[in-house]
Formats: C-alpha cells, structure tokens, sequence
C-alpha cells in the first residue's frame, strides 16, 4: 500500500472556493463542495479519533457499491465532529485513506496524514472536502483520478476511474502567523507577505553576520514551545550568498509538523541546532527570522547534503509557528 506524505510526523497551495462568512456552525458555512451522489453511497464504521496516533492505528471499515463512478468531487459527511469549524485559511490536521473506487477488497490503495491549508489551491483534494466541518468529523469523498493524479500510486486505478477518499479531522491549527506585527529590525533581511501568508525575502547586499541572529516578525500570543515538541508550522529558507530558495512548505499542499529535536540527516526531521534554540520559547502565532551562519546551520558535510546547501552557507529562515501537536 502507498504511503503519500505523512507531513505530521515529517520534517520537512489561490483562487479560491465559495467562501465562509464567518459562520458559526457547520450548517451555518458555505463550501465549495457539493454533496452528491455518488459520494452518499460510501459509509465508514469504527471509531473516530482527535488523536492522530489513534487515528493511523484504526482504520475504519470501508464499504461502497463497485464499480462507483462520480461526476466530479462530492462529498459527503458521515460523521459531524463537535470540535472547532475549519474555515478558508485555517490548516486541518487529518488522517486520509484513499481506496480504488472499482476494489472490493476494502483495502485502502495510500494512506497518510496531512495538514492542508482550506481554500488554497493544492494538488491533492483534502484541503476542499475538509472546508466547514469540524473537528472530529469523517469525510468520505469521490474524485475523478484524472483530476487528483497525485493520488494515484503506479500500476493504481485508471485515468477514467473513481477514488473514494476517507477524512478523519484531528485538529485545527492557523493557517498562517497572525501575531502582532513587530518593528523592523536594521541588518535583518526584510520580508513582505502575500495575503495567503507566503514569504517573499530581501536579503541585504552585504556580507553575512558570522553570529545568529533572531528577530521576531510578528509576536503570538499562544502556547509557548518547548524542547522536544512537535510543531506545526509553515516555512521558507534560503541561503544568504545565492538568495536561493532551498527548502519551503509553502509549495506544498500545506504546513508541516516538525520536531524540536536535533537534526538527523538520514530522515532529514528535527532541527539544525540554531534554528532549535530560535524556535523554543516562540509563542503560537509568531513569525520568526533567524540567520544562521554555519556553525549553527548546515555546517556539517552530511547535514548539508541532506538539504542541498554548502557546508559555507549562512542560510535564513522565515518560521511560521502555527501550532503544537497535542
């Protein structure tokens, strides 16, 4: 069985759908995505969980007529949550089983946890199907292979084929820094920020500080980070000389659950130790930059490899602090 990308437990997107209008129940938003036919003949039993470790133990017990065709995405809400609405801009922690819409093996074809941003535009369908329902909901939904080819894992369904995708919401957790915004700071690369909250970053032209250096773009007010959490965050970093993006979960289909631990190249999860020192103690909500020369970056040939960037790179990162795993 595939496994697509399980971005909780991993180190390392806007036209939008018919929008929320601050609502305040389930009943009371609007989604882009309808209800339909072919997504009403899936059911799913087992327990729901808000935990996600619970939730990748517990697979439900899958069951829809074969073979199923759709007319496009359609949904269908098998289980109304009573956690926090997820509204455009939010990020839905969740675990997805996707199965082949013409198998009556009730073996999911991939699996996996994401985040994904609601109303950003993504390659995979998770983010669309999860706007306006709530925390510890089930989402069954049916899509056109066709549409969502990411989904599909080699020798899997065809192009003309139906997959029915199964949704148990775990949390909800910012989509992007909503802190305070912070006086700039002389010496510190500047950042401007689409409305969706992606970095854009003006590294000065001048040598790079041999120090770290830590400035807090915009303060939260939430849950402060500790040592050996997990959290959930979105990111952007690039290296001072070449003014290079090297890595960013803003191309992704959303944040990224990453470790407050040491790097470790081989899994590439955790943190380089500048940037861990950075990050603790940052309160949900903020926004950070932090400059890295080598000796508290990638100055280590491996760590280096792992990432794409030369043990000489001083590199800087914009860190999005989103949440932390519960």
């Amino acid at each position: 069985m595939r496994k697509f990308s399980a971005l909780i437990v991993a180190a390392v997107v806007a036209a939008s759908l018919a929008a929320c209008s601050s609502p305040t129940t389930a009943a009371d938003c609007l989604t882009g995505v309808a209800s339909g036919a072919a997504a009403s003949l899936v059911t799913a039993t087992g327990a729901v969980s808000t935990d996600l470790q619970a939730a990748v133990a517990a697979a439900p017990t899958v069951d829809y007529p074969t073979p199923l065709f759709t007319k496009g995405v359609e949904k269908n809400t098998l289980l109304q949550g009573t956690g926090e609405l997820l509204q455009q801009g939010d990020a839905a922690e969740m675990y997805v089983w996707v199965y082949d819409g013409a198998s009556t093996t009730g073996t999911p074809i991939a699996s996996g946890a994401a985040v994904p941003r609601i109303g950003a535009k993504s390659v995979l369908p998770f983010g669309d199907l999860a706007e306006c329902a709530t925390v510890g909901s089930r989402i069954a939904g049916t899509i056109k292979t066709a549409d969502y080819p990411d989904l599909v894992p080699a020798n899997g369904p065809g192009a003309g084929d139906t997959l029915v995708v199964v949704i148990d919401i775990t949390a909800r957790y910012l989509g992007k820094a909503n802190g305070v915004e912070q006086i700039p700071q002389a010496g510190i690369p500047s950042v401007v920020l689409t409305p969706e909250g992606r970095p854009g970053v003006t590294i000065p032209n001048e040598a790079a500080p041999k120090e770290s250096q830590t400035a807090v773009l915009k303060q939260g007010d939430g849950q402060v980070v500790k040592d050996g959490d997990m959290v959930i965050a979105n990111f952007t970093a690039l290296t001072w000389a070449e003014k290079e993006v090297f890595a960013t979960t803003w191309d992704n289909s959303g944040p990224v659950g990453i470790s407050v631990a040491d790097f470790d190249p081989t899994t590439q999860g955790g943190m380089v130790a500048g940037l861990k020192k950075a990050i603790i103690g940052q309160k949900v909500g903020s926004q950070v930059i932090v400059v890295l020369p080598p000796s508290d970056g990638f100055g280590d040939a491996a760590a280096a490899a792992a990432v794409g960037v030369q043990e000489t790179d001083t590199v800087v990162y914009v860190f999005d602090v989103l949440g932390i795993q519960k």
